[in-house]
């Protein structure tokens, strides 16, 4: 009980310290800009990502939200192999599309307005996007695995929970890109203009990215880990199984 207020307390003195950290950040656009790109990302999976990516292993439980739940004797943690640049190259991605759409839809694909306070609210889009994104990682890196003996199939819930994510990102990045392009013209300066303001926006999210999966991951793993044993008794031991086909990549 000592050691859980002293962790909540140690949280609030967090919180206040990022707080001010931002209001003072507000008063120069770039470092406004830098803070919700780089810092915010990783405070809401410190303060989220462990409790929605529970939240989604709830629902995968019942599916279609029905009353009946699957037994969490079929729930296993599997062996993750190391992440590698090339992972961390394909987890950026789908971030960066819905990103990079919002910011198409509703500003200026140029550095003035990216960098300057007016594309403030749109920046602070981002955030929520890594934050949906870190929860497909958190529940892909647990090494949580669906079970199904009869059928003979598994099915990480990472994969489960990021097909609606990927298939709304690629479907809204199109339709973002089509508008834009209609609304502004065909022009070679406007291509110009999405494709370097894209670029410098990639960079931005694969730091992100690099510094969440290389730094704040493990500690995200360790409070989702513990709500598994303890509260749902799941242990952190890791399986392997020997199943001839399977319906989906693991």
């Amino acid at each position: 009980m000592k050691f859980n207020k002293q962790r909540i307390r140690n949280r609030d003195i967090q919180s206040l310290f990022l707080f001010i950290f931002f209001a003072i950040s507000l008063l120069f656009p770039i470092i406004a800009h830098s803070y919700v790109m780089f810092v915010l990302p990783l405070v809401f999976s410190y303060f989220f990502a462990p409790n929605l990516a529970e939240i989604v292993f709830w629902a995968h439980r019942g599916p279609a939200f029905s009353k009946r739940l699957r037994s969490t004797r079929k729930y296993y943690r599997f062996i993750v192999s190391d992440m590698s640049f090339l992972k961390i190259l394909e987890y950026s991605l789908y971030p960066f599309l819905f990103f990079i759409s919002i910011l198409l839809q509703t500003g200026e694909p140029s550095f003035g307005y990216l960098f300057e306070m007016q594309a403030f609210f749109t920046t602070l889009s981002f955030p929520f996007i890594f934050l949906v994104a870190a929860v497909i990682w958190l529940l892909d890196q647990s090494g949580l695995r669906y079970v199904d003996d009869k059928e003979q199939y598994i099915e990480r819930l990472g994969n489960w929970f990021s097909q609606r994510f990927r298939g709304f990102a690629s479907m809204f990045v199109v339709v973002s890109l089509v508008l834009s392009i209609l609304e502004k013209g065909v022009s070679l300066i406007t291509l110009q203009e999405i494709l370097w303001v894209s670029v410098i926006i990639y960079i931005q999210v694969l730091i992100s990215t690099f510094i969440f999966l290389k730094f704040a991951l493990r500690r995200d793993l360790e409070r989702f880990e513990e709500i598994l044993s303890k509260k749902y008794k799941i242990s952190a031991e890791r399986r392997e199984f020997s199943i001839k086909k399977t319906r989906f990549f693991f």
